[in-house]
């Protein structure tokens, strides 16, 4: 696969330029351990405060074949723009003064509570990332599904059903090649990238009964999109959980479907390719590669860590893809 190039920046990139004292950098690297999919996407600043303005080509130039003496006529491409939009995710966080000084270090007492709006966040994002509607929630962005939602159109032809009883009972298995050219997450223009961390001056707040007590404050946000340049570089691949359950394990069902959806891109070499999975679908996965399907997907220990690859593609296991999904129309 080809290499990101220079542009191809992602959130840990785009931390460590945007924050040289170094303190954003250091919860981009708390998000990447706690899910892959922050880890391999492509981070992008928006080119508006607000959103970001794609122009996408919608049909090409006709050529014509011509003999001597013999004219053809001109014609061009034509083009549509599209605005995606960033959705403004944030929290609050007020610790007792009193409850931080317990335990006699009041700034590990923070970073335990930081760790636990860092995991929120990151559980949010990235199960926007695959399930966000502004139908729905009009704040947020659309995410994957919502986009590869319907088998009609031009989306639809990057649907893969990897079995033949595909209903509801449905779980995804995606194919994204991260890349400036197809897919990437977006921020808004001359902000911090990712995760904003924002200590507030120690106050008195409400508890529930409105009684005041002194607490430390910090406030978190994260403004974050989601834009498709290029719909030919997703791929969505769905199983009827039901009818893979009551196969056997080494089944071959979903190593034929994700065969299927590397072909149905034609942009691998455009990006960093990468594929997310549920707990379920990695389960499987690892059955199939001790049931002979070794030769196109490998189960490696790389740092003490499980390394799963398909036909040279990274899988990454993603909890937001773990429950039941409702499946493509």
């Amino acid at each position: 696969m080809a290499a990101l190039g220079t542009g191809n920046l992602t959130l840990l990139d785009w931390a460590k330029r945007l924050d040289p004292d170094g303190k954003v950098p250091m919860i981009a690297e708390l998000l990447s351990q706690k899910n892959a999919i922050i880890e391999t996407m492509v981070a992008r600043e928006a080119n508006d405060g607000t959103g970001h303005r794609i122009t996408q080509r919608t049909a090409l130039p006709t050529v014509s074949a011509r003999s001597f003496n013999e004219g053809v006529s001109a014609s061009k491409s034509t083009t549509a723009q599209v605005v995606e939009t960033i959705a403004m995710y944030e929290a609050k966080s007020e610790v007792d003064v009193a409850l931080a000084r317990l335990n006699g270090n009041s700034a590990a007492f923070r970073l335990s509570e930081a760790k636990a709006f860092i995991e929120a966040m990151n559980i949010q994002v990235a199960g926007d990332l695959f399930t966000a509607s502004k139908a729905v929630s009009p704040s947020k962005f659309n995410g994957l599904r919502t986009r590869y939602a319907s088998t009609s159109g031009d989306t639809g032809d990057n649907i893969v059903a990897m079995n033949t009883q595909s209903g509801a009972d449905c779980l995804d298995c995606w194919l994204v090649v991260w890349g400036d050219e197809t897919c990437y997450t977006i921020f808004p223009k001359g902000s911090k990238a990712g995760l904003g961390h924002y200590p507030l001056q120690d106050d008195y707040v409400q508890d529930a009964a409105s009684k005041e007590f002194f607490a430390h404050r910090d406030r978190w946000t994260w403004d974050i999109g989601l834009a498709l340049h290029d719909w030919r570089g997703v791929v969505r691949g769905e199983v009827d959980r039901s009818v893979m359950l009551a196969a056997a394990k080494s089944s071959s069902v979903i190593i034929d479907g994700m065969i299927e959806m590397t072909y149905r891109t034609p942009l691998l070499s455009s990006g960093r390719p990468a594929f997310y999975v549920g707990r379920l679908l990695m389960q499987y996965l690892h059955h199939s590669a001790r049931g002979g399907a070794s030769y196109q997907l490998t189960v490696e220990n790389v740092e003490g860590k499980p390394k799963t690859t398909f036909l040279g593609i990274p899988v990454y296991l993603c909890d937001a893809l773990s429950a039941v999904a409702t499946a493509a129309t």
